[in-house]
């Protein structure tokens, strides 16, 4: 088997374990064992996914893939810095340094969605525009303790939302091809489920 189909089937497998662990973690009551335990797995297992969706977008390059599995691994990594185990100025700290980079990132994905006005190109301009809006609230003032959990919430739901992303445009849209335009199922999910 060659390396490329051995990343390939890793990132399949590590997405469907997402997907799954995922939901178990949504309908489980917020903070409690359950919910941490599960949402673990699922931050586990979409990080996987996601660096190999990177490593994969590199050997056959796809920029759209690229920076769709970099808006995942900064959805991820804000939404574990609100309940990282450590001093409040350490975690404010990092989730700055995450939403630098998620700025960053949102700027690129507004460029390439620019540049390819057609197709891709709108999604990135609609997702570069929602992580512009997560990356700035990162850097700035980090709310009160209530409010740091709601962000928690947004930003794993967000991965979540990704997750059935994913899901839906490999296993259904090749199904709708004929009457629905190609970038529904990128955006169905963002529509009908919100975190």
């Amino acid at each position: 088997m060659k390396f490329y189909q051995v990343l390939l089937y890793t990132h399949i497998a590590a997405g469907m374990v997402s997907f799954i662990v995922g939901f178990v973690a949504s309908i489980s009551t917020k903070g409690s064992k359950r919910h941490k335990q599960y949402g673990k797995y699922f931050a586990i297992a979409l990080g996987i996914s996601a660096i190999v969706a990177l490593i994969l977008s590199s050997l056959k390059p796809n920029s759209f893939l690229f920076v769709i599995g970099c808006f995942a691994l900064y959805l991820i990594a804000s939404g574990w810095v609100r309940t990282w185990k450590a001093p409040l100025s350490r975690k404010i700290g990092l989730a700055k340094v995450i939403g630098i980079f998620g700025v960053l990132l949102a700027v690129t994905m507004l460029f390439l969605g620019v540049l390819a006005i057609q197709g891709s190109g709108i999604l990135l301009l609609i997702f570069g525009g929602i992580l512009l809006s997560f990356a700035i609230f990162d850097i700035g003032r980090e709310p009160k303790r209530l409010a740091i959990y709601a962000r928690h919430g947004c930003r794993m739901g967000g991965a979540f939302i990704a997750s059935i992303t994913a899901f839906a445009v490999t296993n259904l849209q090749a199904y709708t091809d004929a009457f629905l335009p190609e970038i529904t199922w990128w955006l169905v999910p963002t529509i009908v489920v919100r975190p």
